[in-house]
């Protein structure tokens, strides 16, 4: 009998929840780690359908269009929002915030849910006339800008996708390793703690308040930076399953593990011992908040 391949979508292994079902057993048979994984897989696909993401477990791109809302906010499909590749409303490619309060472009909303345009004197295709009234001087106003009301007048290229570490601390030094670095993908970021300073990535060499990072996650920093101590803070992304889902997932893959054994039983007589009820909810309520807490919550505009 060959051994059942997991699934990428998986949001467990099968060593994982076996260590949940059986801590002090030992290795099981390989039919037995074939069911474990069967429900495993089966498990996963049934909450990506339950919570209408297309991933829990890895950073992935998207390229959607969306209708616009006339609105200077759009939410996006698929969250956390890491890194937006390129936004187009209405034809007109709109570049990045580079302050994220003054500057006009546009900015990844605290939330990671979705995107908002800091407004300003900008381009009348996406800034109705008289909408705004103050020209020359730009502000941070929600309603300058809008994302242009129409079929798919909305473009965007974005990452998204779990897990991300928005604050990951260290003692400058060069290089560093993340933490994470084994499943790394994308740099989101390092500011110096005492001061606030956002540090500028680049190619190679860092000038002072530069650094460099490679895809395996290591981060090189300036000499002079690295002399005159201090720490720093690592935002980036990196594949792999969140830890409240992994729990939730090992509980409810021993759930049904179990429950095979009693298909369509709601109570059984057990001679010399008393009946036996059996659970009939489809899953454990603490499993559920789990996913309802990842669950993609439907927007209604008016």
């Amino acid at each position: 009998m060959a051994l059942v391949s997991p699934d990428p979508r998986d949001l467990t292994t099968w060593q994982s929840a076996w260590n949940w079902m059986n801590s002090n057993a030992s290795p099981p048979k390989q039919e037995e780690q074939n069911i474990v994984q069967q429900c495993i897989t089966g498990a996963s696909l049934q909450w990506l359908h339950w919570t209408g993401r297309k991933t829990l477990n890895n950073i992935f791109p998207f390229n959607e269009a969306y209708d616009g809302a006339g609105r200077d906010r759009q939410f996006l499909r698929n969250t956390p929002i890491l890194k937006v590749f390129s936004l187009n409303v209405a034809g007109i490619a709109i570049p990045q915030s580079t302050d994220g309060l003054t500057v006009p472009g546009w900015i990844i909303d605290d939330d990671r849910e979705s995107l908002s345009l800091i407004g300003s004197n900008f381009n009348p295709a996406i800034r109705p006339s008289g909408s705004y009234g103050v020209t020359g001087t730009n502000y941070r106003v929600w309603g300058g800008w809008n994302f242009t009301q129409g079929r798919q007048t909305v473009k965007v290229s974005y990452l998204a996708g779990y897990n991300y570490q928005s604050n990951e601390p260290w003692a400058i030094a060069s290089p560093i390793t993340v933490k994470n670095a084994g499943s790394f993908v994308i740099d989101m970021g390092v500011t110096m703690t005492n001061t606030g300073m956002v540090m500028t990535p680049v190619p190679s060499a860092p000038a002072s308040g530069q650094y460099v990072v490679t895809s395996s996650g290591v981060y090189t920093f300036n000499a002079a930076d690295v002399s005159a101590g201090g720490n720093i803070s690592i935002a980036y992304g990196y594949n792999g399953v969140p830890a409240d889902i992994q729990e939730a997932m090992n509980k409810f893959v021993w759930q049904n593990y179990k429950r095979r054994q009693t298909t369509d039983e709601k109570s059984r007589i057990v001679p010399g011992t008393g009946t036996v009820t059996y659970r009939d909810w489809v899953m454990a309520p603490e499993v559920d908040r789990v996913i309802q807490s990842y669950k993609r919550q439907a927007l209604l505009v008016s």
